[in-house]
């Protein structure tokens, strides 16, 4: 009777076991994967993980990780995106000095 209730509920628990924790991987995955990018100084695909991570961990109901993550997706100060602040537009180009 035992192997019985073992045999059937063994292919229903099992899956459930087995995949549990697949929520906790997949932030955790793109986060390694965004730091990565950041390492190689690619921000600009870097960011999007980070964000992404940002919120499946909320969702997980992982601050800590969250935070993280958030934080982590602000790049280095000398990080310029492309096409924002050191465009030159040739000689129309605007100097300021102050003196």
């Amino acid at each position: 009777m035992l192997k019985r209730r073992l045999l059937v509920l063994a292919p229903i628990l099992l899956p459930l076991v087995v995949c549990s924790d697949t929520r906790v991987r997949e932030p955790n995955r793109l986060l390694a994967a965004a730091d990565r990018l950041a390492m190689l100084y690619n921000w600009p695909e870097a960011i999007p993980l980070y964000a992404q991570s940002e919120i499946l961990f909320q969702d997980a109901g992982d601050r800590k990780n969250a935070l993280a993550a958030k934080f982590k997706s602000a790049p280095s100060p000398g990080f310029v995106r492309p096409g924002f602040g050191t465009s030159v537009h040739g000689p129309k180009k605007k100097r300021f000095c102050f003196s």
